[in-house]
């Protein structure tokens, strides 16, 4: 029997949630980190950084060139610029992004326009590793609906990206930022168009649950989880026994080198499923400890 306390997918699952909640703002906040001059962050300097966020949220051209990017047709584009308009346009998001730049150290380092390409990597990198700890702090502050919802939604996706992404967003541990990031816009390419607005406003809300200052929900304890476990078991059976390939599902899960790419669209397709269907305290207990697992 698999359960969720010894499956590689489960382990990693907290990061891949990350991944997918911040797609839409890294790039834009590369943009303006690779904008400020090459100094130390002073008080000027830091009032200039928050000027150039709320500058990009009223930059109507920029916006386009960045929702561009992620390839969408013109009514996901629509969405995807009002959600990043209302994102940038937040005071709190702007302060939370350039507190924890300054704090890095390596604000120089990601303005040194001396080595441009090493200074944007390393401020992609930066801003992703910011933008992923806010979502994912916030999306564990959700109420239980919203977050049996996000994981309806990924059960979908699941059947929906090309494989190559499935494998990204499981196999994390050997996965380069660009393949997460890349597997994060493909889930807005493949979602339906209002399944997508709900994405949006599910990662909305995540951040600003993060920038309300909403105390972290408590942890299921031992106990819980021993239920939790117990009932993911069997929801997990029910789901496999259901998938027309559940060898390969096992596969992938345990095995991730000897995996096709396609074995991880199963994988991810019956673990979701299987932990959105859970109901009542055990599904709750389950959800929450995968996003709150370190």
């Amino acid at each position: 029997m698999v359960s969720a306390s010894n499956i590689t997918f489960i382990r990693h699952l907290r990061r891949f949630v990350a991944t997918i909640m911040t797609a839409t703002v890294l790039l834009s906040g590369t943009a303006v980190i690779l904008e400020s001059p090459a100094r130390a962050m002073s008080q000027e300097l830091r009032a200039e950084f928050l000027t150039g966020f709320a500058g990009l949220a009223r930059d109507q051209r920029q916006l386009k060139a960045i929702a561009g990017l992620f390839g969408l047709p013109p009514e996901r584009e629509a969405l995807l610029m009002d959600y990043l308009v209302d994102i940038y346009s937040d005071a709190d998001f702007a302060e939370r992004m350039v507190d924890e730049i300054a704090r890095s150290g390596l604000f120089e380092d990601v303005t040194d326009f001396r080595d441009q390409p090493d200074a944007m990597r390393m401020g992609f990198s930066l801003g992703y590793e910011i933008a992923s700890a806010l979502a994912i702090s916030g999306m564990a502050k959700m109420d239980n609906d919203d977050i049996q919802q996000f994981f309806v939604l990924m059960t979908q996706a699941f059947g929906r990206i090309a494989p190559h992404h499935c494998r990204a967003m499981i196999q994390e541990a050997s996965t380069s930022q660009q393949s997460m990031m890349a597997a994060g816009i493909a889930v807005m390419q493949e979602l339906d168009l209002d399944d997508l607005r709900t994405y949006l406003g599910l990662s909305r809300l995540a951040i600003r649950l993060e920038l309300s200052g909403r105390l972290p929900r408590l942890a299921p304890n031992g106990d819980q989880m021993d239920l939790a476990n117990r009932a993911f078991e069997k929801a997990f059976q029910k789901e496999i026994e259901a998938s027309p390939r559940p060898e390969r599902v096992l596969l992938a899960l345990l095995n991730e080198n000897g995996a096709r790419d396609e074995d991880f669209c199963d994988a991810g397709t019956v673990l979701f499923k299987a932990m959105a269907g859970m109901d009542g305290l055990p599904g709750q207990w389950m959800r929450l400890a995968a996003l709150q697992a370190g």
